[in-house]
C-alpha cells in the first residue's frame, strides 16, 4: 500500500515510485500546493530513501514536481539529513523532519528512525522443554546484548518440525539494551508455574526434550540464532562445528540456558538446570 504524507508520521526504509501519478507534467502554473511522498515502511539508522514532492494542482489532480525545481532541508542533521535530490539518510534514533520547498510552497514530513539491530547480538537464552507441573508452561527466552533497545517485531520463532507454524513476534516487542524478553507457550499456565507473567505468549509447537531445534529467525528466512537440544531435528540437525551431537540436554523441570557473554555457536555456549525465566 503506499501512502501520501504531508504532516504525517511516517516511518520508512525502502523507497518505490507511484506510477499512479504523472511524471510528464511540467507546468507548475495550476498547482495549489504541494506534498511530500514517501512510502509506508520503516527507517532504521544507516538506511536510505528517496523523498518526491506531489503538486497538488487545481483539477484535483497530483504529479510529480521536476526535481530541480525542489529545494529541500532537514531541521536536525544529526537524526536525517536530505540532500538536493531528496534524498533521505536516517543518521541517529529519533524524530527527524524534512522540508521541501517549491517556489511560494513548503511542505513537511516528520519521520521515526529507529536504531539499526546488529541481530548477532541478539541470542537465544534459555529454553525450557518439560515443565515439572504444567505441561504448557514452556517458554523461550531471549537476550539482547546490543547497548540499546530493540524492536522485535516481524522476528520469528521456529521449531525444528516439518510442518510446526511458527510464533510470529508481535508489533511494537520492544527488548530493553542488555536485557531478556520471556516468550510463554501459556500465559496463565506460565503464571501457575512460575509465580510471574512473561513478556509475551502465544506460540503453539511442542518443545521436546528428546530432541529439539529452536532458531530465531528474520521474516524472510535468515537464521539470526539457534540452539540444538540432545541432536536436534532432522530437519535441522546440529552442524559439526556444534561439536557434542547430544548436548545441551534437559529433563523434566530443567532448562537448558545460555552460559558465558561470548556466543560461540556451539554446543559448549549451554547447560542444563533449574529455569531462570526473566532473570
Amino acid at each position: 500500500m503506499k501512502i501520501i504524507y504531508s504532516l504525517l508520521l511516517i516511518t520508512a526504509v525502502s523507497c518505490s515510485t507511484p506510477d499512479q501519478y504523472h511524471h510528464d507534467r511540467e507546468s507548475t502554473l495550476d498547482i495549489a500546493g504541494i506534498e511530500i511522498y514517501l512510502p509506508l515502511s520503516r527507517m532504521d539508522t544507516g538506511s536510505h530513501c528517496q523523498a518526491n514532492v506531489l503538486m497538488l494542482h487545481e483539477t484535483g489532480e497530483k504529479s510529480f514536481a521536476p526535481k530541480d525545481a525542489v529545494s529541500w532541508r532537514a531541521a536536525d542533521d544529526g537524526i536525517v539529513t536530505v540532500d538536493d535530490a531528496g534524498v533521505v539518510a536516517a543518521c541517529a534514533a529519533g524524530r527527524g523532519v524534512i522540508t521541501a520547498t517549491m517556489e511560494e510552497f513548503t511542505a513537511t514530513a516528520v519521520i521515526d528512525v529507529r536504531q539499526g539491530i546488529d541481530y548477532a547480538k541478539l541470542l537465544i537464552n534459555e529454553v525450557y522443554c518439560q515443565p515439572q507441573q504444567y505441561a504448557n508452561a514452556e517458554f523461550i527466552e531471549l537476550i539482547n546484548t546490543n547497548e540499546y533497545d530493540c524492536d522485535l517485531s516481524g522476528l520469528l520463532l521456529v521449531d525444528g518440525g516439518a510442518s510446526i507454524k511458527p510464533f510470529s513476534i508481535p508489533s511494537d516487542s520492544i527488548i530493553p539494551a542488555m536485557g531478556i524478553l520471556v516468550i510463554a507457550k501459556n500465559t496463565q499456565q506460565y503464571i501457575d508455574e512460575f509465580g510471574r507473567t512473561p513478556d509475551l505468549d502465544g506460540f503453539t509447537f511442542g518443545l521436546n526434550d528428546t530432541g529439539e531445534t529452536v532458531l530465531l529467525m528474520k521474516p524472510e528466512g535468515a537464521i539470526i540464532d539457534c540452539v540444538y537440544i540432545r541432536g536436534g531435528t532432522e530437519l535441522y540437525p546440529p552442524p559439526p562445528e556444534w561439536g557434542s551431537a547430544n548436548q545441551p540436554s534437559s529433563s523434566k523441570g530443567r532448562s537448558v540456558f545460555r552460559i558465558g557473554p561470548v556466543d560461540t555457536d556451539s554446543a559448549a555456549d549451554w547447560v542444563s538446570g533449574l529455569p531462570t525465566p526473566g532473570w
